[in-house]
């Protein structure tokens, strides 16, 4: 049978009754602004804009899943989309015009752009030559990218963000760097080289060639030679794609004037995971109400007793930690309940996509993740908001955030939930409210919740419906189709050239 996870969008919010542009809000492209004059660039787009379906269209003549099993994080690959394909990312890119793809870009507050930092923005790529770069774009084909992303291969990474570049051909090449995210980038227009050499994929953190070591990892790194015979350089022009893993060194010189959007996708290395369960451990064990600061006796000799207690407590208790404290999952996202990168949904909607752990056991004992606040918001008579957030308690790392649209109902049990930090399903089964069986279901695959009774018990997590991942060390799920499709597959691979 076929997981639901790989089905096809579900409730997705249709765009293809998109007049024109709508400057206030790029979370509902189907609303029109009346009175709103119209430009001539509104004028030229297309009275359909078509986007769904373009993440399936973006990897053809494979799937998405199957680009997964085949080439992700295995090195760099490029191929080309069709001009139907491509005129239809164009057209959900406000067919690359500066202005209206800049009003629909955020800030890293989420802030948007004023009018006036637009025209700044604007005469800076225009008269200074100067390349344009908004790694947080929200045109109707970025939410439908994204969410596509999330709710097709979401276990790739904990974030998934969509960016956009407009390069000038004789503005200034980009020095030679590595980002701590897998890069897919999609040539709208124009050409541009881009020159590669081989990395490590495990990397932890976006650095430049020329930047100074920050510590002693990145002083022992190896910098390689970037000589035009050590790098090669895949030339893209107007609907060429390129996939680059973490680490990867490249350079980008544009060759005309050009546009670009790239996908990116950050994931979590499980040093950083250890280290932030430890974190979180040893604040809820030891630290309520104790100094335990570092002070006279702790810069050198032997450690101190209460230093000690607390290592003897990580030693024992590393596997409990980790499994109270999983890294947030991406979790799929309404357009409609969408503001920039505060992403949302109603409890609903993340049922029907099975976004969903097990049914719960009658007695179970929930808790909160150490890494994520529940914030309760009641909206009216009927609903309330269940705000997520989730920030790195060692780093200003951003995790999750996320609303969740649900029955007023579920507001006491919540209140008790966030209170208390821990909750019995018994209470679901006395309240006979089943959307409270539902949300701590969604709360549990989304790493929100973990499940008490059993981690305690030292029995490790309980598997959750994994709807789908790429490979790993341990297991390989296979992606949909895969062994009916052997002669497809090898003639696709073959032609993504490395």
């Amino acid at each position: 049978l076929k997981s639901p996870w790989l089905a096809r969008s579900v409730c997705v919010l249709a765009l293809s009754h998109m007049k024109r542009k709508t400057r206030k809000c790029a979370q509902t492209p189907s609303r029109v602004d009346e009175g709103d004059p119209v430009t001539d660039v509104e004028e030229q787009i297309e009275a359909n804009v078509h986007v769904n379906d373009i993440f399936d269209d973006l990897f053809e003549p494979l799937t998405p899943e199957e680009f997964v099993e085949h080439c992700w994080g295995q090195g760099v690959s490029s191929w080309s989309v069709n001009e139907p394909v491509l005129d239809r990312i164009r057209s959900g890119f406000w067919k690359g015009d500066v202005r209206a793809v800049l009003e629909d870009c955020r800030k890293e507050d989420n802030g948007r752009h004023a009018s006036d930092d637009i025209e700044v923005m604007e005469n800076e790529f225009h008269n200074r030559r100067k390349t344009l770069h908004q790694p947080f774009c929200f045109c109707p084909a970025a939410l439908e990218i994204k969410n596509a992303f999330i709710r097709r291969c979401g276990d790739l990474g904990h974030e998934v963000e969509i960016g956009v570049y407009f390069s000038k051909s004789d503005g200034a090449a980009s020095d030679w760097h590595f980002d701590n995210n897998h890069n897919i980038t999609v040539q709208i227009s124009g050409q541009k080289d881009w020159y590669h050499i081989e990395g490590d994929v495990n990397a932890f953190v976006s650095t430049g060639m020329q930047e100074m070591p920050r510590n002693r990892f990145e002083q022992t790194r190896s910098t390689p030679s970037t000589g035009y015979s050590e790098s090669t350089c895949y030339n893209m022009r107007p609907g060429s794609v390129l996939y680059i893993p973490p680490g990867h060194w490249h350079r980008v010189c544009a060759v005309e004037d050009c546009f670009s959007v790239n996908i990116r996708v950050t994931s979590v290395l499980h040093s950083r995971w250890i280290a932030e369960a430890v974190f979180s451990g040893l604040l809820a064990k030891f630290h309520p109400g104790v100094s335990r600061a570092i002070g006279p006796g702790d810069w050198g000799g032997a450690f101190k007793q209460d230093v000690r207690e607390q290592v003897a407590h990580v030693t024992s208790h590393l596997e409990t930690m980790m499994n109270q404290c999983r890294i947030p999952r991406c979790i799929p996202f309404e357009f409609e309940h969408t503001d920039g990168l505060h992403l949302g949904a109603n409890l609903s909607f993340l049922e029907r996509l099975n976004f969903l752990a097990p049914p719960l056991r009658e007695h179970a004992v929930v808790g909160v993740n150490p890494l994520v606040s529940l914030g309760l918001k009641k909206r009216d008579e009927r609903m309330m908001v269940l705000e997520l957030t989730s920030v790195s308690g060692i780093s200003t790392m951003d995790y999750l955030h996320f609303s969740i649209i649900c029955s007023r109902k579920l507001h006491e049990p919540l209140v008790d939930l966030r209170n208390e930090g821990i909750f019995s399903t018994q209470q679901v089964s006395e309240s006979g409210e089943t959307s409270l069986d539902t949300l701590l279901r969604v709360l549990l695959h989304a790493n929100v919740l973990f499940l008490h009774e059993e981690r305690d018990a030292g029995m490790g997590p309980r598997r959750v419906r994994r709807k789908f991942c790429g490979p790993s060390s341990s297991s390989q799920v296979p992606a949909q189709g895969l062994s009916s499709v052997p002669e497809r597959i090898d003639a696709a691979t073959s032609s993504l050239t490395a």
